[in-house]
């Protein structure tokens, strides 16, 4: 059958909105993508607390490998924040662990803006350290 004026005119329109959706998700990522590390850092804080964590934002340097200590069910669980534009590599996931180690903290969190090494996936594979990045932070905004 004819596609109708209304048709083609909703087909244009939803044409629109997706282009419109697709320019937002674009400003989203690339506003994160230009952060400092320290806005980095605030800004997950604020994240993981609107979704309902009891959050802890360290000293800006000298932070021993650790960003936020969130906590989940009253345990605290060390994030380290990495705005880097680049993938991040293992000396930061072993930093972290070690920090952990140290500390008797069960869990840890990598949190990037733009992924980790195949070398992050391996050392952390066996280990409670879960490796947020940028589209990870994003569906949590969403949430």
């Amino acid at each position: 059958e004819g596609e109708t004026d209304v048709d083609k005119k909703l087909k244009e329109f939803n044409l629109y909105v997706d282009a419109y959706n697709y320019y937002k998700e674009q400003k989203k990522k690339e506003y994160r993508l230009n952060m400092s590390g320290r806005d980095f850092e605030v800004s997950l804080a604020k994240i993981f607390k609107d979704n309902g964590y009891k959050t802890e934002l360290t000293q800006a340097s000298a932070d021993g490998g650790v960003d936020i200590i969130i906590y989940e069910n009253e345990q605290p669980v060390f994030v380290q924040c990495k705005a880097y534009n680049k993938p991040v590599g293992v000396a930061v996931a072993r930093e972290l662990y070690g920090v952990m180690q140290d500390k008797n903290v069960e869990q840890g969190v990598i949190a990037t803006l733009n992924g980790v090494t195949q070398g992050v996936y391996d050392f952390v594979n066996g280990k409670n350290i879960k490796l947020i990045d940028l589209v990870d932070i994003l569906k949590m905004v969403e949430d």
